[in-house]
């Protein structure tokens, strides 16, 4: 059985690392909506200047040799028909904005504008297929095209909502951790010295009282002394009023 100081400190430690993975999802979230639709510009930009670049070297293959020899040596999906089949399974609307949007990029760098229709198959396959220029026959470049899903994230999101969820956690612990005690601590420093105060206070009070009775028990004596030998007359009189005078009883 734990003793409660090691329980205190599990489930701080619990606590403080769920406080770190909720603030690190939160700030991946708020880092994905601000960013997410910038960093899927940027890599449909990337991915139209690569297609731009092999469907332009393609068209120039396709001048000399016949198409049957120009995917057998570079790799390519080519296939010689007037429109490609239709595709399996009905493109998503986020697919057919990507494909729009790379249609967009090889129409600005190319001398023409092909066709891009999006293709989507069983098992989540993705590809477009892009007319090609071809001087005896129409002929369609299939190219396969990454996923544009927002997991898992980008590492530059995901490091920079780390970074954030630790300047999250880091201030919260300093104001819990650190703050918190040194407030209490101040507080009871206050306490301790109004009631040094007092105490000096009621010191003095108890001095003031201890030379007051003092000083009336003194003139108590020399009026007793007086009357043991019975002054009289003016002078006694005088003597008597002096010495016996602001007595407080």
């Amino acid at each position: 059985m734990p003793s409660p100081s090691w329980q205190k400190r599990i489930s701080s430690l619990l606590g403080w690392g769920t406080l770190a993975l909720g603030s690190s999802a939160f700030c991946l979230l708020v880092f994905q909506a601000l960013f997410g639709r910038q960093l899927e510009q940027l890599q449909t930009i990337q991915l139209g200047r690569d297609l731009a670049l092999n469907v332009r070297l393609t068209e120039l293959a396709l001048e000399r040799y016949p198409p049957h020899l120009v995917a057998e040596l570079t790799g390519l999906d080519l296939v010689v028909t007037v429109r490609p089949e239709p595709s399996p399974l009905d493109p998503s609307t986020g697919f057919k904005r990507q494909s729009e949007a790379l249609q967009q990029q090889l129409c600005q760098r190319l001398s023409h504008c092909p066709m891009a229709y999006p293709h989507r198959a069983a098992g989540d396959e993705r590809s477009i297929w892009i007319e090609l220029i071809s001087p005896l026959e129409p002929i369609w470049l299939k190219v396969n095209v990454p996923s544009m899903m927002r997991w898992p994230p980008e590492p530059t999101l995901l490091g920079l909502s780390l970074v954030g969820s630790g300047i999250i956690c880091g201030g919260l612990f300093l104001l819990v951790e650190v703050e918190g005690p040194l407030r209490s601590l101040e507080k009871a420093l206050a306490r301790v010295g109004e009631g040094g105060g007092s105490k000096k206070g009621l010191l003095r009070g108890d001095q003031k009282k201890g030379e007051s009775g003092k000083l009336n028990q003194k003139k108590k004596d020399c009026c007793r002394g007086i009357k043991k030998k019975g002054g009289s007359g003016k002078g006694g009189g005088s003597k008597k009023k002096d010495c016996c005078g602001g007595i407080k009883k």
